[in-house]
């Protein structure tokens, strides 16, 4: 995030702005607003030593200001969320659900870090708050889609995200469904258009879709699946695929130094790992649901692990595994599910239907498109998606089991 930030720090000193921060390969709205926040401060965003070859943050101790900023972004957010809920349902239920986002313990520490998560979870909060009482305003919905499109520059998992949240719509203005729809789609589309223009006047390549999202599952999944069916180690599969990619990269003259040409390199990753899913189906579906089990644990230890790692080491992500904040993260993980459960049945009695299976389907929704990872922080948006379940279970096993017992 911080080397984007440069990047676009650079550009904007040079009145380049328009090039964002170089080749879109992640999220690019959170670098951003880093490189506009040094910005804004009159301060370099690294020193000029180095350690290990690698660039060291600079220190400043007005960083903090923008950890204050995105905190207040998100406890906006979550006052704009209760307040929409306040006009449909009881406070209790609402007041509850504010405690869960504000203290909930794997949500919490990411307000304190910078990662993109407490600027998409803010972003979450006001897409449902908006849709508690949705707006047939066109300028309104033209805003919606226009927020919908910066939540894919923070993350991409939010390129779909439209589908769902249309569906929706169409069920509660029906008829009147067609203009706000459109509004919507032209305030989606300005922020896409405004992405794939930025990356044309770069590269000569008009593209939405970034590098990483393209080659992922190459690096995390291909080698893994080939593995399997092949009856060899990993270690094999993986020096097969990369001995092939040489190969194909010699073949197509593809040079690395251009911009263009990674997009087409990431496009063959793209490709290679779908031939491998479609020869082996059946190691997809199982490698999928073992990882949906991983992603599903919440994890509200992470930050003990991370907080560890040495990010000017080479491999930095292996560290050492602690069974004891792994337990803990299990032991917390049931009963979270168990409270949760219990709400998800019990809030059918209190939301409006169309609303219930809304909050239902987008907790789908980032379950199918991210269970893949295995990664418990991808699962954060379910998680505050599930706010309201958690103060209707809480309800729920308070009416039903606490009260009964103490009577």
């Amino acid at each position: 995030y911080f080397l984007k930030a440069e990047i676009f720090k650079e550009n904007l000193d040079s009145n380049q702005a328009l090039d964002l921060a170089g080749e879109y390969q992640a999220s690019i709205l959170y670098p951003i607003s880093l490189g506009f926040f040094y910005n804004f401060i009159d301060e370099e965003i690294f020193f000029e030593k180095k350690i290990n070859q690698s660039k060291v943050v600079n220190t400043t101790k007005k960083k903090i200001l923008f950890l204050f900023f995105q905190i207040s972004i998100f406890f906006y957010s979550v006052f704009f969320l209760i307040k929409k809920l306040n006009l449909e349902i009881s406070s209790n239920f609402t007041q509850l659900a504010a405690l869960f986002l504000i203290f909930e313990p794997s949500i919490f520490p990411y307000h304190s870090m910078f990662m993109t998560e407490s600027f998409y979870l803010s972003f979450i909060n006001f897409i449902l708050g908006y849709l508690v009482s949705p707006s047939l305003k066109l300028f309104d919905n033209f805003l919606f889609g226009f927020v919908i499109g910066l939540s894919y520059l923070l993350k991409t998992v939010s390129l779909f995200l439209i589908i769902p949240i249309s569906i929706y719509l169409f069920f509660c203005f029906k008829k009147k469904f067609l203009l706000s729809f459109l509004a919507i789609i032209l305030g989606y589309s300005l922020v896409l258009g405004f992405l794939g223009y930025s990356n044309y006047q770069r590269s000569n390549l008009f593209y939405i879709t970034p590098t990483q999202s393209l080659d992922a599952p190459y690096w995390y999944m291909s080698h893994i699946i080939d593995s399997k069916t092949k009856n060899i180690s990993e270690e094999a599969a993986y020096k097969q695929k990369i001995k092939k990619e040489k190969k194909w990269i010699k073949q197509n003259n593809i040079n690395l130094l251009v911009e263009s040409d990674r997009i087409k390199l990431a496009k063959y990753k793209q490709n290679y790992t779908n031939q491998i899913f479609k020869d082996n189906p059946l190691e997809l579906v199982k490698y999928i649901f073992n990882k949906s089990f991983q992603f599903l644990i919440v994890s509200p230890t992470w930050q003990f692990k991370y907080f560890k790692m040495n990010f000017v080491d080479r491999d930095y992500w292996k560290t050492n595994q602690n069974n004891f904040l792994l337990i803990t993260d299990i032991i917390y993980s049931f009963f979270l599910y168990l409270i949760l459960l219990a709400g998800f049945f019990h809030s059918q009695k209190f939301l409006n239907r169309k609303f219930w299976f809304l909050l239902f389907f987008l907790c789908l929704y980032f379950f199918f498109l991210m269970s893949w990872t295995g990664v418990g922080r991808y699962n954060l948006p379910i998680i505050c998606l599930s706010a309201l379940y958690f103060s209707f279970g809480i309800r729920f096993i308070y009416e039903n089991l606490i009260k009964k017992f103490v009577n």
